[in-house]
């Protein structure tokens, strides 16, 4: 910029022709910086797949808004390709008036059911969360925008239903299951071969902390006749996937099988086979 200034200084002539050329050049540098420098984000880790069910439930025609200036725009959330991505299909006219949204090349759906405009690089563009029945808000900078899906012939219609269902599935907590260690905690009668009782009640508690990293303190109830158990000395619990492992005071452990009832049934059974079932 320097050297254009003492040429044009010398020679005002070819001011405009030294002008174009150092716009010209300095937007082919700053091109290059750019170019350089635009490295595509990391890909996020809090997105559902495109594959997911309630990726394809949210799929389909959408009334995009921006309420303040009163514009509205029908956009396609798809799902499309050999490899299925997540596309967002605008008409020019709207990328034009759109602001922010005129970047959204691809969408997706968090793990806490926002649906994600992003640009083609993958970097996110806004989050739009839930704001009423079937309606998605975002706001970017001073404005407002809203999703709100078509509803009609695509594929039924009670889309706003099917998709706040969807949503809402996301944003439910996890149901337990019986490998879920809180549901595991609790007093268990122990059992051995052919039914017959021990007389030992087992505690798994939850709320207070193993000797280890484990999924809590484990105890035999006062008045545990079986010399076996009284042996081992069980002092904590560890849930891992179908398997429940207890732990000696000593450190070593034994696991035992999860049943779809509760039941927890040793695993190898060396030694005297056990049972424990849950009293509460």
């Amino acid at each position: 910029m320097i050297i254009w200034l003492r040429a044009a200084a010398t020679c005002a002539s070819m001011g405009a022709l030294a002008l174009s050329g150092s716009v010209l050049s300095g937007s082919a540098i700053l091109g290059s910086a750019l170019a350089q420098g635009a490295r595509a984000p990391a890909p996020a880790t809090d997105l559902q797949p495109a594959t997911s069910d309630v990726t394809k439930t949210i799929a389909g025609p959408w009334d995009l808004q921006v309420p303040k200036n009163k514009l509205k725009c029908r956009v396609q959330l798809s799902v499309s390709g050999k490899v299925p991505k997540a596309v967002v299909g605008m008409p020019a006219a709207c990328r034009q008036t759109f602001g922010a949204m005129a970047n959204a090349e691809t969408w997706a759906v968090t793990d806490k059911g926002a649906i994600r405009m992003l640009d083609r690089r993958g970097a996110a563009i806004g989050d739009f969360v839930r704001a009423d029945a079937g309606v998605m808000k975002v706001t970017i900078g001073a404005n407002e925008f809203t999703l709100e899906p078509v509803t009609g012939r695509y594929p039924s219609a009670d889309r706003i239903t099917s998709v706040d269902t969807a949503i809402g599935r996301l944003n439910a907590p996890a149901a337990e299951t019986p490998t879920t260690p809180s549901a595991r905690a609790g007093r268990y009668q122990l059992v051995r071969a052919n039914n017959a009782d021990t007389g030992c009640v087992l505690m798994l508690d939850r709320t207070r902390p193993g000797p280890i990293a484990l999924s809590g303190q484990a105890s035999l109830e006062k008045g545990c006749p079986d010399k076996g158990l009284q042996t081992f000395d069980p002092a904590g619990w560890l849930v891992e996937r179908d398997r429940l492992f207890l732990y000696a005071r000593k450190g070593h452990r034994f696991g035992f099988n999860i049943e779809r009832t509760g039941q927890l049934v040793k695993d190898p059974p060396a030694g005297s086979p056990l049972t424990a079932r849950k009293l509460d």
